[in-house]
């Protein structure tokens, strides 16, 4: 490890998915998500890269996915 970096998280290219079946000692089947090859070189300053690098990447993340003006709208709609 070289240390620690803290970047925006990179674009995943879904299209590089691979699901690998493996089999785990007791005898259950389970499956490991990963990617495949990268084709370009990851954007700077992203996890991606940082991690590519050898770092390890801390990324905060914020996620809302409400589309504030329907709010209203739909509320009527309902009242």
């Amino acid at each position: 490890m070289n240390g620690v970096r803290v970047v925006r998280q990179g674009l995943r290219d879904y299209g590089r998915l691979r699901l690998v079946k493996r089999t785990d000692p007791r005898g259950y089947d389970y499956f490991w998500f990963g990617l495949g090859p990268m084709i370009e070189t990851p954007g700077h300053s992203t996890d991606l890269e940082a991690i590519a690098d050898g770092f390890v990447s801390v990324t905060p993340l914020h996620l809302d996915l409400t589309h504030e003006p329907s709010l209203g709208r739909i509320s009527e709609h309902y009242s």
